[in-house]
C-alpha cells in the first residue's frame, strides 16, 4: 500500500491556500457548513480532551475552539502552506502525511479527521485508520466526518459545483466514496470499537443513527463516526 502523501491533491490545494485564510482554504464551499461540522467535532470531545491531533488540519481553523481546552493541540498536514498558516493560527504543527504519521505510539488522547477520506483511495483510508490506532492511547478516540457519496443531496451538490468549477476553470478535486460499512469494518479489524455512527446534514442540524433508511439516502450528506481504541 502507498505510504506517501498524496502529492496530486497537495498541488490542487496549493492554489486555494494562497487565496484564502478561511474555510475555503480547507476546501469548504460554505462557511456555515464548516461551522456546523466544527460544532459537531468540538461537542463530541470531552471538556478535558488531553492531547488532541487534527489529522489533515489544513489552515488550522477547525481546531480554534480547542486552543484553550486541550493539554496539547497538534495539527498534521503535508501541505507546506497549510502548515505555515496553521502555525500562525496557534497550532503546534507537524508536517507529515496521515498514512505514516511522525508520532510516537500511544501518544495521543483524541484525534479527528474531517473531510479528508473522500480524497483518498480505499488503501489509504485503511492506512489512516491503522496509523490512528497506533498513535492513540488505549481508550483514545478518533472522530471522522466524510461525505456520503451515495446520498441524493450530495450527488446534486457535487454535480452543481463540478459544473460551475468547469466553467470557471477551477480544478476538480477527487471525490472517492467510502461507505460507512467499509470504514467501520476495517476499523474493527485493526482494533477499534464503534462509539457512535450517524448520517448527518449539518446545514439543517439533522442527524440519524439509521444509516440505511430512506431519509439518510436522500439528505444524509455526510457520515459521522466515532471510534475508540480497544
Amino acid at each position: 500500500m502507498n505510504k506517501k502523501a498524496d502529492k496530486t491533491v497537495n498541488e490542487l490545494y496549493g492554489g486555494i491556500r494562497n487565496q484564502y485564510n478561511d474555510a475555503r482554504a480547507n476546501g469548504y464551499r460554505l462557511h456555515a457548513y464548516f461551522l456546523r461540522e466544527q460544532k459537531i467535532i468540538i461537542s463530541t470531545l470531552n471538556t478535558n480532551p488531553g492531547v488532541v491531533l487534527d489529522i489533515g488540519c489544513g489552515s488550522g481553523l477547525m481546531a480554534q475552539p480547542l486552543i484553550d481546552k486541550a493539554a496539547l493541540l497538534l495539527g498534521l498536514d503535508f501541505n507546506e502552506q497549510a502548515c505555515k498558516t496553521a502555525r500562525s493560527n496557534s497550532l503546534n504543527i507537524i508536517r507529515g502525511n496521515a498514512f505514516s504519521m511522525p508520532l510516537e505510539t500511544e501518544s495521543v488522547d483524541n484525534a479527528y479527521c474531517c473531510q479528508f477520506l473522500n480524497q483518498q483511495s480505499h488503501d489509504d483510508m485503511m492506512l489512516l485508520l491503522s496509523e490512528s490506532h497506533r498513535i492513540l492511547m488505549p481508550n483514545g478516540k478518533i472522530i471522522l466526518i466524510w461525505r456520503n457519496g451515495e446520498a441524493v443531496i450530495h450527488k446534486i451538490a457535487h454535480t452543481f459545483y463540478k459544473f460551475f468549477d468547469l466553467l470557471a476553470g477551477r480544478p476538480s478535486f477527487p471525490m472517492i466514496n467510502h461507505s460507512m460499512t467499509s470504514v467501520e469494518d476495517y476499523a474493527h479489524s485493526v482494533g477499534f470499537g464503534t462509539v457512535r455512527k450517524e448520517a448527518i446534514f449539518p446545514l439543517l442540524n439533522w442527524r440519524t443513527n439509521k444509516i440505511t433508511n430512506l431519509a439518510s439516502k436522500f439528505i444524509g450528506a455526510s457520515f459521522f463516526l466515532v471510534l475508540k481504541r480497544n
